[in-house]
């Protein structure tokens, strides 16, 4: 299907440890960080907060993704997933750290 991306093509890490992930999204993807108990606020580069996606080139499904992971904007693109907002379900990597 045209503009449909699997999930290895969306997000490419370029660090990985234990506690974080650091992913350089691609051109035609906007990371948005919330505040976690205002989700209408965005938060700035370096803030901690509820990460949300949008997937400019997806036109056949859902293009906005509002997770329920942790984490900050860096400089050039990139973002830091730290984990899981408290009380969400585990879900992805964050099953292998448990």
């Amino acid at each position: 299907m045209p503009g449909t991306l699997s999930h290895t093509r969306i997000m490419t890490p370029s660090r990985r440890n234990k506690y974080s992930c650091i992913f350089a999204a691609p051109p035609w993807m906007r990371i948005l960080v919330r505040d976690i108990n205002d989700p209408a606020e965005r938060l700035t580069q370096g803030v901690r907060g509820g990460v949300d996606i949008i997937d400019l080139s997806n036109i056949c499904s859902c293009a906005f993704i509002s997770t329920q992971d942790t984490g900050r904007l860096l400089d050039h693109g990139r973002f830091m997933i730290e984990g899981r907002i408290a009380g969400s379900d585990i879900r992805g990597c964050n099953l292998l750290v448990q």
